[in-house]
């Protein structure tokens, strides 16, 4: 009930911050491609859509020996402006595929924070996703790591 709620909020919050957001930046069409450090390790790539709206590429590596590839559709809600920048919580819904000694096929759910500097054309940022494996069988998982992306189109 506690993560239902507060999934709601996010998602409120983010159609509400959406008029702010389009008056302090203008994320769209920025990429973003950068490094992300945990579980899995790897590249990860972000094309913006809108001030709000994006979409999340990664190509990793797990401790357990097993290559990650995962997407996901995230929606950003500016949150506050803290010293030289914005403070941007997400939640999204994606897919993932594992390989290695074996393979999963899993839906992901990734919730995270965002830091956006004003100065510099890049983010850092955390983030947690479970994830529901479907195949070959059924079960819980999660990734979790921590990122920075370099930006190519200034988003400021």
């Amino acid at each position: 009930m506690l993560q239902r709620t507060a999934l709601t909020a996010i998602l409120v919050g983010a159609i509400c911050g959406a008029g702010i957001a389009q008056k302090r930046i203008e994320l769209q069409e920025d990429l973003g491609i950068g490094l992300a450090v945990g579980q899995p390790s790897g590249v990860n790539i972000k094309y913006w859509l809108s001030a709000t709206e994006a979409l999340d590429l990664a190509a990793g590596y797990h401790f357990n020996r097993n290559a990650d590839l995962h997407s996901d559709f995230m929606v950003h809600s500016y949150l506050v402006s803290v010293p030289e920048g914005w403070m941007l919580a997400y939640v999204g819904l994606g897919g993932r595929v594992t390989a290695g000694d074996g393979y999963t096929v899993g839906l992901r759910w990734p919730i995270g924070l965002t830091y956006l500097p004003f100065a510099y054309p890049i983010d850092i940022y955390v983030e947690f996703a479970p994830v529901l494996n479907v195949a070959p069988e059924l079960g819980l998982d999660s990734d979790g790591f921590v990122g920075v992306r370099y930006y190519f189109a200034r988003f400021m």
